[in-house]
């Protein structure tokens, strides 16, 4: 083959291969995507480690906006108050603080709230406010707890060192009443406790302690006797003539607060 031929055909191949190469360059399929096994693949996200309600916005967290959890949105509470007082203070463990407050909240403004369930409804008010930094309203909280708190309330120590643990001052004691508890119901919105100390057969001391729906509880000391299956309760060093409640144990155990006109109020 001559030396012009050769150098033709060498410059055909050449081109030939420069051709294909810039086809396969622009118009060949994209590259497939890097696989997830491969090491730029994005590292997964990890769990949360709390339940699902702790965690993400809309969860009850923040105690500046208390809603109602969407199970504390069903409930209703048939123990007046201490169902709520429950429920919040489940949720100030799990630090719920704004569904927290609105439970104590919504147990607070009960038309029926048992007299006995707000001490420690306002106790976890208290501790939702700590936990939020609002010391002053923790302090106020607090105080009022006690201030509805007889001597021998078994919570009465926990409320007065978280008080005192923020700086506030344990407010004067309401002295514990006289006697054992015979009788404790309710008469409207007030708690109504009668203590007997029985001294012989037919005739005792003791105190009848009311605690309204608002305000600290008050104790006053009685004298009781019995006449024919019923107490009798007169104040102490008054005539007996003069009645404050009555209590009776057949049939059912109750006490008829004031004159014998009042209804009969089952003992719990």
């Amino acid at each position: 083959m001559s030396g012009g031929w050769r150098a033709g055909l060498i410059s055909l191949i050449t081109c030939c291969m420069a051709c294909s190469h810039d086809a396969a360059s622009s118009s060949g399929p994209s590259p497939a995507p890097a696989s997830p096994s491969s090491s730029i693949a994005a590292a997964p996200v990890a769990a949360p480690s709390g339940p699902p309600s702790s965690v993400g916005p809309g969860d009850g967290t923040d105690p500046g906006s208390p809603v109602l959890s969407p199970d504390d949105a069903t409930f209703t509470d048939a123990r007046k108050g201490f169902g709520w007082g429950d429920r919040c203070f489940a949720e100030i463990r799990r630090g719920q603080l704004g569904w927290a407050r609105a439970a104590c909240d919504r147990g607070l403004s009960l038309p029926d709230l048992d007299p006995a369930a707000r001490p420690p409804l306002l106790y976890n008010e208290g501790l939702i406010a700590e936990r939020a930094g609002d010391l002053a309203t923790a302090r106020s909280d607090f105080t009022q707890s006690l201030a509805l708190r007889a001597a021998d309330d078994p919570g009465r120590s926990t409320v007065e060192k978280e008080l005192k643990s923020i700086g506030g001052t344990v407010p004067a004691v309401t002295p514990a009443p006289v006697g054992k508890l015979e009788c404790r119901a309710k008469n409207g919105s007030q708690l109504v406790e009668l203590f007997v100390d029985w001294k012989d057969g037919n005739s005792s001391s003791g105190s009848l302690r009311t605690t309204p729906a608002t305000g600290a509880p008050s104790s006053q000391p009685i004298t009781a006797e019995m006449v024919k299956g019923l107490v009798l309760v007169h104040p102490a060093g008054a005539a007996s003539g003069r009645t404050l409640a009555t209590e009776q144990t057949d049939p059912g155990k109750s006490m008829q607060v004031g004159d014998y006109k009042q209804p009969w109020l089952p003992c719990e």
